[in-house]
């Protein structure tokens, strides 16, 4: 505690954030594939998203690759403040994640749907989930990639080396 408040350790709320949180959905996640690639497909479904009046957000594995590049996204996860139509964004249902390019999670908590302050909203048109919800999601989508990526995410939140001004 300080004369200015409390201040958390950023590690250590990573650490909780982990244990504790679980985004709130109004729907089960569905999963959706395309052959385009993923900057692409995020594109058309945000063109989609505005067409219906919605608000997304991208998180893993795309998200995290604009932040803190470190793998290829094969998989994202984007959060929708309302049911989407992603077949009118040329996407296709997919059987189960590990058929998607595309995990669709409908909420409506805006913390999924737009990064805190400090860190960037969009990135090259992107409309970004915050970076701690992508390091969330990298950790939940697993994979040996993955967690080494969500390793560097981290440590550039808790150091603040995450460009603000993207």
């Amino acid at each position: 505690m300080s004369i200015n408040g409390y201040r958390g350790k950023p590690a250590r709320l990573l650490d909780l954030y982990a244990q504790k949180a679980r985004p709130h959905l109004l729907e089960p996640e569905t999963f959706w594939y395309s052959t385009r690639e993923l900057i692409d497909q995020e594109r058309r479904i945000a063109k989609q998203a505005r067409r219906q009046g919605l608000t997304v957000a991208v998180s893993a594995d795309l998200g995290p690759d604009l932040l803190v590049p470190w793998r290829h996204p094969s998989l994202t996860v984007v959060y929708a403040n309302g049911l989407l139509d992603l077949e009118a964004a040329g996407l296709v249902p997919a059987e189960g994640r590990a058929d998607a390019s595309i995990v669709l999670r409908t909420t409506t908590d805006r913390t999924l749907l737009i990064a805190c302050t400090p860190w960037p909203a969009t990135i090259d048109g992107v409309p970004l989930a915050d970076p701690v919800q992508q390091w969330w999601d990298l950790r939940d989508l697993g994979g040996e990639d993955r967690e080494e990526a969500a390793e560097r995410l981290r440590r550039a939140i808790v150091t603040k080396t995450i460009a603000v001004d993207a």
